[in-house]
């Protein structure tokens, strides 16, 4: 439920965004064209943050494991990233 409401109202403050930039443009379609390779370019940033986000989750218990001399049986259950995904 509040995930369309985050949806909503990022879509009316991104409509809002875009009237108040189209005064510096005049031509439509060169507006177009840069609109849409900054959202390309926003969104290769965000896969590749993802994507290394998830590469340092799934290598943390190890680095955690070496830093404090565990024994290699303990197994860490990431504890904080179950409790943000419950939350």
């Amino acid at each position: 439920e509040s995930a369309i409401y985050a949806m909503i109202g990022s879509l009316i403050v991104a409509m809002g965004l875009g009237a108040f930039l189209a005064r510096w443009f005049n031509d439509g379609f060169t507006a177009f064209a840069w609109l849409e390779s900054i959202i390309g370019l926003i969104g290769m940033g965000c896969i590749l943050a993802i994507a290394g986000v998830i590469a340092v989750s799934y290598s943390l218990t190890h680095f955690f494991s070496s830093i404090f001399n565990l024994p290699p049986d303990i197994v860490l259950y990431g504890y904080v990233f179950k409790k943000l995904q419950e939350w």
